[in-house]
């Protein structure tokens, strides 16, 4: 062994061992034995922030790759943004605009392309983690931080057998960051070699949304959009468009693309719709406009934040109750600059969000406040737990009321919200 090596070097050397020797000698032995009796797992810890160490060098190649496809995800996103309003304004006769468009979309393709990572992620909490699990021959384990709280990707350099530990690492998560609750949303375990997992916030809630239209001709001009913000947030838009046909059809699904991608990509709702409104300007010359519906939904709290813009009122239905959210801003397209409004409410379980177009409720021509007749039709409406059916009966007794006669597209959106049960599959 090495202790005996080296004693048999120093006392086999000529000539008497003097103090100096002895003592540098006993440093040597002690730093032997208490080497010896550091704990594996230490030492693993200690490996991975010494650089220069293999664990150190696949730790930051981890820190690079996830920092870069982070980046990439949201250059991706602004550029769908520019590319669509370059595409939308090809026939339009200001051209200075569209080639704005167009250079703005270059200009982040190059960003994309000459992207290096530098920067560092919430190293405390991967410290943290890498701490708490040291015994769990971590390959690495990387944490983002999102909108909504953070998502951690990490892998195992080999398979954990019994498919729980992505599990355990979340538990821990869940207990440590800012009291929310998180869950394994994905996992790769297929096959002997491998082992990584993400873990991201797993809200209280999700969303359940049934839908029903009609169109008063061939091509609805009322369109409608569900799309995850972040794990905890989902937004559903509706658009009317200005009339009926394929011409009002067309003009809300480009304002409901496009504002989708927006706020994707990150842009805040005064800013989307401020462009949109702008795009919508510069493409039509014959005054076409569009309303946007749009209820932001938080799935860890309830809430819903509304943003109206020409659009009808929305109702939400608490038993034999029913709350009104109105609409005060002018459809977009129709002034150059357009103020946006929100406005919150609380949506507990066993509640039922109803969003409608203008259609559904101009349908009754014999009353003026149409509002308060929706009302009434909403209180002795049958509940369901099928949203689809629910939303069909709302807008079977509009036809009805009309005697059967569309004079214009109608839409109806039911929501509710129900406990999530975010035990991921093996």
């Amino acid at each position: 062994n090495y202790v005996g090596s080296l004693l048999a070097l120093v006392f086999s050397a000529s000539g008497p061992a003097d103090a100096e020797t002895i003592t540098w000698l006993f440093v040597i032995l002690a730093a032997v034995w208490f080497a010896g009796r550091v704990p594996q797992e230490r030492l693993n810890l200690l490996a991975r922030i010494v650089p220069g160490t293999d664990s150190h060098q696949k730790q930051s190649q981890g820190y690079d790759e996830h920092l870069k496809k982070v980046f990439d995800k949201k250059i991706d996103g602004y550029l769908t943004v520019f590319e669509e309003l370059e595409n939308n304004l090809l026939d339009n006769e200001n051209p200075l605009f569209h080639r704005q468009m167009h250079s703005m979309a270059e200009l982040l393709k190059t960003m994309k392309t000459s992207f290096s990572p530098e920067a560092a992620f919430t190293k405390e909490l991967e410290e943290v983690l890498l701490r708490r699990f040291s015994q769990s021959d971590l390959s690495h384990i990387t944490v983002l931080p999102t909108l909504d709280g953070y998502e951690i990707y990490g892998a195992r350099k080999g398979p954990c057998g019994t498919g729980t530990f992505c599990r355990e690492v979340a538990d821990f998560a869940s207990g440590t960051i800012e009291s929310q609750r998180y869950g394994v949303t994905n996992r790769n375990c297929q096959s002997e070699k491998t082992c990584g997992f993400k873990i991201s916030p797993c809200p209280h809630y999700k969303v359940e949304i049934g839908k029903a239209k009609v169109a008063s001709q061939e091509v609805s001009g009322d369109n409608q959009i569900t799309f995850e913000i972040a794990s905890s947030k989902v937004a559903i838009v509706l658009s009317d468009g200005m009339g009926v046909g394929l011409k009002a059809h067309t003009e809300s699904n480009v304002t409901l693309r496009l504002l989708e991608r927006m706020i994707k990509a990150g842009y805040d709702l005064a800013t989307s719709v401020s462009l949109i409104n702008r795009l919508l300007i510069l493409r039509n010359q014959d005054d076409m406009f569009v309303t946007i519906d749009l209820v932001v939904v938080d799935l860890f709290s309830g809430q819903l934040e509304f943003a109206k813009i020409g659009a009808a009122p929305s109702f939400i239905k608490r038993g034999r109750e029913v709350e009104i959210i109105y609409n005060h801003t002018l459809p977009v397209g129709v002034l150059s600059q357009v103020d946006v409004e929100s406005d919150r409410r609380m949506l507990q379980e066993g509640e039922v969000l109803v969003m409608t177009t203008d259609g559904v409720l101009d349908a009754q021509r014999s009353v003026a406040r149409k509002d308060e007749w929706m009302c009434w039709n909403l209180r002795r409406l049958q509940e369901s737990d099928d949203m689809s059916l629910m939303a069909e009966a709302i807008l079977a007794d509009s036809i009805d009321v009309a005697d059967g006669r569309i004079e214009d597209d109608m839409m109806v959106v039911v929501a509710r919200l129900v406990r999530a049960d975010w035990e991921l599959e093996s």
